[in-house]
């Protein structure tokens, strides 16, 4: 997970530090603050923001290796995942949706790809919650399923892209997407 200062964003931006601070005040550009209150941006939010407003990415913020975690139980979508997004994003794979949940503090992923039937019934409420709770809500999270039964929900709950049928080129296609792969 990258961040990006207030000040490096004006700098990308070529504003002043008091529009950041405003942009960021009127909820036009998601942030967070540290604990000595100074604002951070996601690199995601940064790069969606800055495409919206045609504004270049910069190199600094292109170059970075996102991180994907990933529990599905088709191993074949997961290596073919890591082969196509091979330098582009680094693919943390898991067996268990449980435990890439609580390994999210540590491996700090920008994504989840997740298999909505290693959740079972607390898929829906699953999402909603990660993408409410502050420490989570930047992730951009990728439901995967056998069927397209509960799509609709998934996206609703939060999910930012849901792909059914475990079809490895659309799941590889759905985090370049979510991850601003170009």
């Amino acid at each position: 997970m990258t961040v990006c200062t207030a000040a490096a964003l004006a700098r990308f931006c070529n504003v002043d530090l008091k529009t950041i601070h405003n942009w960021a005040a009127r909820g036009a550009l998601p942030s967070h603050r540290t604990c000595g209150r100074h604002l951070r941006f996601y690199r995601l939010d940064v790069i969606a923001f800055l495409r919206t407003y045609g504004h270049a990415i910069p190199r600094e913020l292109a170059a970075v290796r996102p991180k994907v975690a990933m529990a599905c139980v088709d191993a074949g979508v997961i290596s073919t995942a890591e082969r196509g997004l091979r330098g582009r994003a680094e693919i943390v794979a898991y067996e268990d949706a449980f435990e890439a949940l609580v390994d999210l503090d540590r491996t700090a992923p920008e994504a989840l790809a997740v298999d909505v039937a290693l959740l079972g019934s607390a898929a829906l409420r699953c999402v909603a919650r990660l993408t409410r709770y502050a420490t989570t809500r930047h992730l951009r999270i990728v439901a995967l399923a056998e069927t397209d039964s509960g799509a609709s929900e998934l996206l609703a709950a939060g999910a930012h892209r849901f792909v059914a049928g475990f079809d490895a080129p659309a799941v590889r296609a759905a985090l370049e997407s979510v991850l601003a792969l170009d």
